[in-house]
């Protein structure tokens, strides 16, 4: 029995490492008032000048409760060159908060679950960038929403995985 339960926890650990290189950023921002209005434009900056990376895998990470009542949070994440504001890449992300038989998706630490997105390459071109993430639901106001944050990962991929700009 003890050598299944080490099989597995190897497996898990091998699993989770593969997921996500080395982290080189990961933070939120809280949503006053559990509400995320359109308009409201998270901004992150990453000082890329220390690293190596020709990519970085973005995952966008939130924070919801019980009033959340969509299915998923569907979010626009913009990259830009943080010193001339050229675009580097635009994509969007889902993150996915309740299942298809109506249960909350993620894991939970009291009253909040925290989902998280796919994960989707970004260019790593400048030596400071500026992450941009917006919701681009139906409706104007997005109640339950605690934090948003994002994740990024060294990669050791080539490509961006999506058409970018």
């Amino acid at each position: 029995m003890l050598r299944k339960v080490n099989r597995l926890l190897f497996v898990l650990v091998v699993a989770a490492l593969a997921g996500c290189g080395e982290i080189r950023f990961h933070e939120y921002r809280s949503m006053e008032g559990r509400q995320w209005d359109r308009g409201n434009v998270l901004l992150f900056g990453y000082d890329a000048s220390q690293g190596e990376d020709e990519f970085l895998s973005l995952a966008v990470e939130a924070r919801t409760d019980v009033s959340y009542d969509h299915i998923d949070l569907v979010v626009q994440v913009e990259s830009v060159d943080a010193v001339n504001g050229e675009p580097l890449s635009v994509d969007t992300l889902y993150c996915r908060v309740y299942d298809g038989t109506g249960r909350r998706e993620g894991t939970t630490c009291g009253m909040l679950y925290q989902v998280k997105s796919n994960s989707v390459y970004i260019p790593c071109a400048a030596d400071s960038l500026e992450i941009r993430v917006r919701h681009i639901m139906n409706d104007d106001v997005l109640y339950g929403i605690s934090d948003v944050g994002i994740r990024l990962c060294s990669s050791a991929h080539g490509q961006h995985q999506s058409s970018g700009r």
